[in-house]
């Protein structure tokens, strides 16, 4: 059905927007994409700037959107999307791409040239896999070419990248919910491998570039070091040894002083 508050045409009233937002998050049943999106929605506001300019991908990063909607905080970010839509309330899953009561509405082109000319101060991202070095493949997955799409214009030139995702992939059970993260099954695909299979977004260059970087799974949190992939973060109920270092193809660094997410983020309600 149309809807005039998501083609600009009208607005919704800012409480029946903040309602709306929550009766969907109420509905959403808390899992793995819930937890993470409750570790990487602690990076929208430990930045340098007071109204972060912040663009989400699709997938598990699109559950950090709507949680800051259901908190009704979107007015502490300044949120984009690279399809044209500035500020309101991002949607998800089919209606990704679209805002309730966008401030602005531009051309895909206009929109990445903001994001080239360095108007992004962070960037959500999901991964497929990700190397020792710290480069993240998106676009050839299994032998299949899926493309980029935007990927790169923005991985490349937000001042700091989240990536999130799960640990491993096709088979993966995940309980959560009680305050910790249990792993029933650990799953078939490692997605933390030795080599990508093809780089989309390069760790060595966001390095050069002087880019903060951050991998968030549901099990440990990694960031991008000069030795590269540094371990720094667990989840409350995750063996580090069995359910993090034995389900990846490489061995990161592991930070001397490792830190257990605090267990609010694995807590629905």
């Amino acid at each position: 059905a149309f809807s005039g508050e998501l083609a600009g045409e009208a607005r919704l009233a800012s409480e029946a927007a903040d309602q709306a937002a929550e009766r969907a998050a109420a509905q959403e049943a808390f899992t793995e994409r819930q937890a993470i999106a409750h570790r990487a929605a602690v990076e929208l506001f430990n930045t340098a700037k007071v109204r972060p300019v912040v663009n989400y991908g699709v997938g598990v990063p699109d559950a950090v959107a709507k949680l800051i909607a259901a908190r009704n905080e979107q007015h502490r970010v300044y949120q984009t999307i690279e399809h044209g839509t500035y500020g309101g309330t991002l949607m998800d899953g089919v209606l990704f791409g679209y805002a309730r009561n966008a401030s602005a509405m531009l051309d895909a082109a206009t929109q990445f040239d903001f994001y080239a000319g360095g108007g992004l101060d962070i960037a959500f991202l999901g991964f497929g896999e990700l190397d020792q070095q710290g480069n993240v493949n998106v676009s050839r997955l299994g032998g299949l070419t899926v493309g980029p799409g935007g990927f790169i214009d923005i991985a490349q030139n937000a001042r700091k990248v989240v990536f999130c995702g799960t640990l491993a992939a096709k088979g993966v059970k995940l309980a959560t919910g009680d305050g910790r993260m249990r792993v029933l099954e650990q799953g078939r695909v490692k997605k933390l491998v030795a080599q990508v299979e093809q780089i989309t977004y390069s760790g060595p260059q966001g390095l050069v570039r002087g880019q903060e970087v951050l991998y968030l799974t549901e099990r440990a949190s990694f960031r991008l070091t000069q030795q590269g992939v540094e371990l720094f973060e667990i989840a409350p109920g995750i063996d580090m040894q069995r359910d993090v270092l034995d389900q990846m193809d490489f061995a990161p660094r592991v930070a001397t002083d490792v830190a257990v997410m605090p267990s609010r983020y694995f807590t629905a309600g």
